[in-house]
């Protein structure tokens, strides 16, 4: 097997030069066929919002799982909001139905695929010491885009309608909520 495996971590120390970020941001731009990401937190700044946006926007398959039973719902709210840009964007976002979904996932194009501890969020790509891995043309790249659409089963795709028909509260509070996102 001609499989390529690098672990990696990031961190305050690493930074302004994030490696988890230019890592991220370098298998989405280069995504040609599909990317499937899963995160239980997903509060993205302008850059990976527009790096998710142009890769679907390119025909790629972009689909991102999140919890359809959250532990925070004032991330829950942040993470709603960010959903009417990416749904915009020609991305599918789907809520895991059973519960939490707590994987920390990427696959695209049948050959890489990252793991570890990485959220994506500000305080996982910035603040916190995390650590995954790399994995290049493994059997286990197969594996991980089996048990993400075996996520896809049983989740729910949100839709401009989901977004569009939430409580007024939760519109007006999302917007306020995410202001504080560097720090959620």
């Amino acid at each position: 097997c001609d499989a390529f495996v690098r672990p990696f971590d990031g961190g305050p120390a690493k930074n302004p030069d994030n490696p988890v970020q230019a890592l991220y941001d370098m298998v989405i731009d280069r995504a040609a066929n599909y990317l499937y990401i899963t995160t239980p937190y997903l509060v993205l700044d302008r850059q990976m919002t527009a790096s998710l946006i142009r890769t679907a926007k390119s025909g790629v398959d972009v689909r991102i799982f999140m919890p359809g039973i959250y532990d925070k719902s004032y991330v829950h709210a942040v993470s709603r909001h960010s959903f009417g840009p990416l749904l915009r964007g020609g991305i599918r976002v789907f809520e895991y139905t059973p519960g939490f979904l707590h994987a920390k996932q990427l696959v695209a194009d049948g050959d890489v695929a990252i793991c570890g501890s990485v959220n994506l969020d500000f305080r996982s790509l910035f603040l916190h010491y995390e650590n995954g891995v790399l994995i290049c043309d493994a059997p286990v790249v197969a594996d991980i885009r089996r048990d993400i659409e075996k996520t896809m089963e049983v989740s729910h795709r949100i839709t401009m309608d989901d977004i569009q028909s939430r409580p007024w509260w939760q519109k007006v509070l999302a917007p306020v909520f995410n202001l504080f996102s560097p720090l959620m």
